[in-house]
């Protein structure tokens, strides 16, 4: 670690060893991996290149990377440098979690360049129109970095390393981990006290730019007290301020309640101890991931900086804090008196049409029930087991303001934004791993028997100039019970013993498998598709969709027309034992035997609607069937799903059951 006081290097210590597995203590010019910590540094670069003239803040991104393109119908020239580097861009983090990263959107391989990696996002997608609301994510520096690279005409590691580092006396910082081991006094990463990382593990240049740098704590300084002395050389002080302005509110971070961002920078406001009215402004960026941790924090009214460097996956935020509190007398603003009263929270209610970082859609419905607020997965609870496990949802706790927890799948943060004017629902519904759109109030579901009919009541949430609904269903939802999995080969997925056809009838509507497992045991699920017609399914090139990560169980496929039979393999990834089992709940809704009547053009924002859903099956079943309405909204990403239930029945109602959840305005 390393501290400035009074705009100077006051104090440099060095704790522990470089590996666990091995003596050699660190030092305060070890090299660690800085991750998240370059962001700020990107946001440095590029604000030269403003100052020069050759890029333009709020620009169309695609003046600079004309060959850049997104999945329809989002548009890369929607992106600008402003809202990249502020975090806005509603660009999707897929840097998260490699294994689950769909194929062609971005490219896993290290060697990867920018442009290579540009050129490839064809498949990526927006989660909002940009500069909707804050959102953390990588991509969105990288981006910027591609358009560094384009207008200089240099790599955007050399010109960082040349125009930035240098220049500021920074010799040993790097985004070469070759450079690293060869220097020999560097950290390795771990995870959990557990050696994990060295410097090059997960090295992607394409990544470079959000957090693949190598730093040391006095580096940190150096480049801390260049920002403190309003850039120095290297940068003018409008630069420095622009960097250090706050644009968006960014609620939920793990060190405060009151953050906001600027570009490649938090700013945060702390109090002093023994005057509470007196604010401070507080400059950080951490660096967390790859068994390392960064903590980078200025005071640029106080000449003060702090940096640790950890090769642990820990961060050390409360050390920060200690140093805040014991050198510069100031605190934490307390959550106190941040909560909001439930008789506020009806704005929150509604329904959400969710879209996750890897492209999956679901729906999500926030009701508020006698002064509760929850949260239901009406599409997954299609789903036996999760029906079971959730049957009303899951109850929504406020953490502070308009950000709540609940565990649904795993405990979640959300927070609900923007801050709406009272009488006024929200409008999106985020965090790091989703964003909900909110697209009105839906039913939760909808129950037909036999050849009956439903009336599917709406209140859209904004003007649709054209309502488009899709029906699929009637479909059998499988199962699997105490099914018996053996081991298989690790490296390839096609040794599955476990492979089921999927039937669908006519294009694929919906596709939602949920797998339990024993918790030694490391299970995989595929999703082929038969696309050439030769009666096989060839790994990888037929692949449509893959759960290979630990912390997920369930699978999405969105709607599919191409045609051809599909498969669902369960791979034997790891299994412990002769006796692992696994339970497998298996919904795939197509078929036309759900039909639409009524539906109206064109609704206006907040005027209630409705139209029929029936029933129409081609033949006498005897079992209970499910389907799927699908609404379309019109605006990218807002297309809701309202699941429905089917039984037969001797005679069929003159009215349907209807369910609809308490939507409180």
């Amino acid at each position: 670690m390393a501290l400035a006081v009074d705009g100077q290097l006051a104090h440099t210590s060095a704790f522990g060893v470089r590996r666990a597995d091995a003596p050699e203590p660190v030092d305060t010019e070890t090299i660690f991996r800085i991750n998240s910590t370059t962001k700020m540094m990107t946001a440095a670069a590029v604000m030269q290149q403003v100052e020069a003239g050759k890029l333009d803040l709020h620009a169309p991104l695609t003046d600079y990377v004309p060959d850049l393109v997104l999945k329809e119908p989002w548009q890369a020239s929607s992106l600008t440098l402003h809202t990249l580097l502020a975090n806005a861009g509603a660009v999707p983090d897929p840097y998260l979690d490699y294994s689950l990263m769909p194929r062609l959107y971005v490219i896993p391989d290290w060697g990867v360049d920018l442009s290579s990696w540009g050129r490839r996002l064809t498949n990526m997608h927006l989660y909002a129109p940009p500069g909707s609301f804050w959102n953390y994510s990588s991509p969105n520096f990288s981006l910027a970095g591609l358009a560094l690279e384009r207008v200089t005409g240099m790599r955007y590691e050399d010109y960082v390393t040349q125009r930035l580092w240098r220049p500021a006396g920074m010799a040993a910082t790097t985004f070469d981990p070759d450079r690293v081991v060869a220097s020999g006094d560097y950290a390795m990463g771990h995870v959990r006290g557990e050696v994990a990382r060295a410097p090059g593990d997960y090295q992607r240049l394409y990544a470079a730019p959000a957090g693949g740098a190598f730093s040391t704590p006095t580096e940190l300084i150096t480049w801390a007290l260049l920002l403190l002395n309003d850039g120095g050389q290297l940068l003018t002080p409008r630069s420095v301020q622009a960097m250090t302005t706050p644009y968006y509110e960014a609620e939920a971070v793990p060190w405060s309640v009151l953050s906001s961002y600027g570009y490649g920078v938090f700013i945060d406001s702390y109090q002093a101890i023994d005057d509470p009215s007196w604010q401070v402004q507080v400059m950080r960026h951490p660096g967390n991931g790859r068994g390392y941790s960064t903590e980078f924090v200025w005071v640029p009214e106080m000449d003060f900086a702090i940096a640790i460097l950890v090769n642990e996956y820990t961060p050390m935020q409360r050390t920060v804090d200690c140093a805040l509190r014991e050198v510069l007398g100031l605190e934490k603003i307390p959550r106190s008196g941040l909560a909001t009263p439930p008789s506020t929270w009806g704005k929150y209610a509604g329904t959400y049409a969710v879209t996750d970082l890897f492209g999956t859609r679901w729906t999500a419905h926030a009701a508020l029930d006698d002064g509760r607020l929850r949260i239901n997965y009406t599409d997954w609870a299609l789903a036996p087991t999760i029906a079971t496990l959730l049957p009303d949802g899951a109850p929504m706790e406020q953490s502070f303001l308009d950000t709540f927890k609940y565990t649904f799948a795993g405990t979640r943060t959300v927070t609900f934004e923007p801050d709406t004017p009272p009488g006024e629902h929200a409008r999106w519904m985020r965090n790091q791993y989703y964003v909900g759109q909110r697209v009105g109030e839906l039913p939760e579901s909808l129950a037909i028997e036999g050849n009956g009919c439903a009336t599917l009541n709406l209140v859209p949430g904004f003007d649709v100039p054209e309502l488009k609904v899709r029906t699929h269903g009637l479909s059998l939802v499988r199962l699997w019970r105490d099914e018996p999995i053996e081991q298989e080969d690790p490296e390839d997925p096609a040794s599955s013993g476990f492979k089921t056809p999927i039937e669908v009838d006519g294009h694929l509507g919906f596709l939602n498998a949920w797998l339990f497992h024993q918790r030694d045991d490391d299970l995989e699920m595929y999703v082929m598709q038969d696309q050439d017609g030769d009666g096989d399914f060839s790994w990888p090139e037929e692949l449509v969709a893959r759960l290979t990560s630990d912390s997920a169980q369930g699978i999405f496929v969105p709607e599919r027309r191409v045609p051809g039979p599909y498969e669902l393999w369960v791979h034997g990834e790891a299994v412990s034992g002769n006796d692992s089992t696994f339970d497998l709940d298996l919904v795939a809704v197509s078929g036309n035997e759900l039909v639409p009547r009524g539906v109206p053009l064109g609704v206006d924002a907040g005027e209630p609607v409705g139209f029929q859903v029936c029933a129409d099956p081609s033949t006498a079943y005897e079992d209970n069937r499910v389907g799927i309405v699908e609404i379309d909204f019109g605006a990218p990403g807002a297309i809701a799903r309202v699941p429905v239930s089917w039984n037969p029945a001797s005679e069929p109602p003159t009215e349907a059951a209807l369910h609809l959840p308490l939507l409180l305005r």
